[in-house]
C-alpha cells in the first residue's frame, strides 16, 4: 500500500492497532513522521537483505547497502530510489516541511544511486 517500508513507514511500530493506518496511508505516514521528527535524531535503512514483493512474505534479496542520515524524508527518498520507487508520502512530507524528497537536493556521500540501483518488483 505504501510502496516501500523504510524509516518513515516503520514508525507504525509505535502504534497499536496498526490497522488504523491503512486508510489514507500516505498522509498518515507523513503525520507520524511529523510527530516524531524532533524525537528521532538518526535514521538507518538496513538494506543488507531486502524483501522483494511485499513486506511480510516477499522474497529475500541480498542488496548489501546501508542508507543513513538525519533527515527521514531524504533517507527514505534515497532508499526508495535505489530500488526504483518514489512513494507518494515522500512528496507530501517535503510539502509539509518535514524533509527533502527531491534527490537533486540531497547530498549523497558514498556510492551514488545509479551505481547501486537494484530494481525491486
Amino acid at each position: 500500500m505504501a510502496e516501500t517500508t523504510l524509516c518513515m513507514k516503520n514508525l507504525m511500530g509505535f502504534l497499536l492497532p496498526k490497522e488504523i493506518m491503512h486508510s489514507k496511508i500516505h498522509q498518515k505516514i507523513v503525520d507520524l513522521a511529523s510527530f516524531f521528527r524532533d524525537k528521532v535524531k538518526f535514521n538507518i535503512i538496513d538494506g543488507i537483505i531486502g524483501s522483494n514483493g511485499y513486506e511480510i512474505g516477499g522474497s529475500p534479496i541480498k542488496v548489501n547497502i546501508i542508507v543513513a542520515g538525519e533527515d527521514p524524508v531524504a533517507v527514505d527518498s534515497v532508499g526508495s530510489a535505489i530500488i526504483g520507487y518514489h512513494p507518494k508520502y515522500l512528496g507530501i512530507a517535503e510539502e509539509r516541511g518535514i524533509g527533502i524528497s527531491n534527490l537533486d537536493n540531497i547530498e549523497i556521500i558514498g556510492s551514488q544511486i545509479e551505481e547501486i540501483y537494484f530494481k525491486f518488483d
